[in-house]
């Protein structure tokens, strides 16, 4: 940036505020409650809207069109807008809450001091979002929020499920149980595109992994039907039941075909019928993308650069999901592939919000996935997958300012954060018994060579107190490479 006149500091985020554009805006200026509009020369602010029931509204001296002069006594310079608003309210959160806009209704008018008083949270801790009070609050904030504003429960792409059964508290479970109840009551079935399988399906599974509840388990293994349908060569679409060839990454959008796995795999946990073909084929397909790169981002090679766009990030998440479904745990090519994934995403991101789509997808896997890592001696110890995705998914929403998880273990979480606050049909107390059994040096499905096949039962005591029997089999290639003609 060395031939900007306005920035000092190299932009974080990936797009920023361009000093030679007309007109930009930052939507939200958080807690405030207005949006703000970026004027040149770079930048001039003016008020873009003010949200309903927002403490701007309450001054009743805020309208779309006023400029603002100044925030907090400060104009914007030298770095990203979005990062000095940012600060500000960081600021006024840790001390008295007030947020002093300096306005003027035109070019020319007497300037006017509005204030806004937004809640004061107090001070990051130096650990945040860990032993911090005030992520505990973000929390509760959201999870109060999501209470309050509908069914976030289903296929699609809303999250609000899985943030609920991250926050370990009984009267966010109480909240997804009536979602659920509601969900089952109206489910139609039908045709679910692959987004909404990859991004809904996995809390769906995770819910019943937490409480047992077989209500679910027909929406869940419906889902499962449907990623079988909407499969081709061993990946998905985005959209529709067939593949769209024109589409330049050749019938496959990994950034959501990678999640589908993780939801094949979390169903196959959950006991529900899922087709072996299906699940075997596209474990197969994206775990050759583990150490080689980026997820390509349709169906072709890995790919270089710094971006991942959260594919990378994903599929952190879906050979975690492997791993603990195999005998070998932590010393399967599973959790090797787990660790190198969540590494990659994590070291190799040069910007924020950067991607497809506008960036934001990356920001949901990409530090969760190293929360995968953390402390890993104690993967065995942990209580299953629920866990591992409703905790770490927790985690990347705080580093994205957008905290999903309150984890109070008295120090530093493990990658089950969830396990010392949670209990669910799966906890150690409760745990079935289990065999397990291994044959060796048989053949690929497709003939090629030889593969070590773990096949391994389990008996999984659902919330009726009837037992499930299920038999996972997953083909895994031999150490010395990829399989010959891939």
């Amino acid at each position: 940036m060395a031939d900007s006149k306005f920035y000092k500091v190299h932009p974080l985020f990936h797009p920023f505020p361009e000093e030679t554009k007309p007109l930009q805006s930052v939507d939200r200026f958080g807690p405030v409650g207005i949006g703000i509009e970026l004027h040149l020369p770079a930048f001039v602010m003016k008020v873009k809207n003010v949200e309903k029931d927002s403490p701007a509204e309450a001054t009743g001296k805020l309208k779309p069109g006023q400029i603002i002069e100044s925030i907090n006594g400060q104009v914007l310079k030298d770095i990203d807008p979005r990062m000095q608003l940012g600060s500000i309210i960081t600021q006024a959160e840790a001390t008295d809450g007030k947020v002093k806009l300096l306005i003027r209704s035109t070019q020319g008018a007497e300037p006017e001091q509005v204030v806004v008083t937004i809640p004061v949270l107090g001070a990051y801790s130096k650990t945040w979002p860990l032993n911090c009070p005030k992520s505990d609050k973000i929390v509760r904030n959201m999870a109060d929020y999501l209470a309050k504003s509908g069914n976030h429960a289903g296929p699609g792409l809303d999250m609000g499920l899985l943030f609920m059964l991250s926050t370990g508290e009984e009267q966010d479970l109480e909240v997804a149980r009536g979602w659920i109840k509601e969900l089952v009551a109206n489910y139609k079935g039908g045709h679910a595109y692959p987004w909404h399988i990859g991004y809904g399906g996995p809390a769906l599974c995770e819910y019943y992994l937490r409480t047992g509840d077989t209500s679910i388990l027909p929406v869940i293994e419906s889902l499962a039907e449907q990623a079988k349908k909407t499969m081709y060569n061993s990946g998905w679409n985005t959209h529709g039941n067939q593949p769209n060839y024109k589409y330049y990454s050749g019938g496959h959008m990994n950034a959501a075909g990678v999640h589908c796995v993780t939801f094949l795999l979390l169903a196959k946990e959950c006991g529900v019928k899922v087709d072996e073909y299906t699940l075997q084929s596209s474990l197969k397909q994206f775990y050759r993308f583990a150490g080689k790169g980026n997820v390509a981002y349709g169906d072709h090679l890995p790919e270089s650069g710094m971006v991942d766009n959260g594919k990378v990030g994903g599929l952190a998440f879906a050979m975690a999901a492997a791993a603990s479904l195999t005998p070998d745990g932590e010393q399967s090519v599973y959790a090797k592939a787990r660790d190198i994934c969540a590494a990659k995403s994590f070291y190799s991101t040069s910007w924020m919000l950067h991607g497809h789509t506008g960036g934001g997808i990356g920001e949901i896997w990409r530090s969760a996935a190293m929360g995968l890592m953390h402390e890993k001696s104690s993967w065995t110890t942990g209580c299953g997958t629920t866990s591992c995705l409703a905790g770490s998914t927790a985690r990347s929403a705080y580093l994205a300012e957008s905290a999903m998880t309150s984890v109070d273990t008295g120090g530093m979480p493990t990658p089950w954060p969830i396990r010392s606050r949670v209990k669910h049909c799966g906890s150690p107390a409760r745990r079935p018994p289990r065999t397990e059994r291994r044959t060796s040096c048989l053949t690929d499905p497709g003939g090629r060579r030889p593969t070590t096949c773990f096949i391994r039962s389990r008996q999984r005591r659902t919330g009726t107190g009837r037992c499930r029997m299920w038999t996972l089999r997953i083909w895994r290639p031999m150490r010395r490479g990829r399989y010959r003609g891939d």
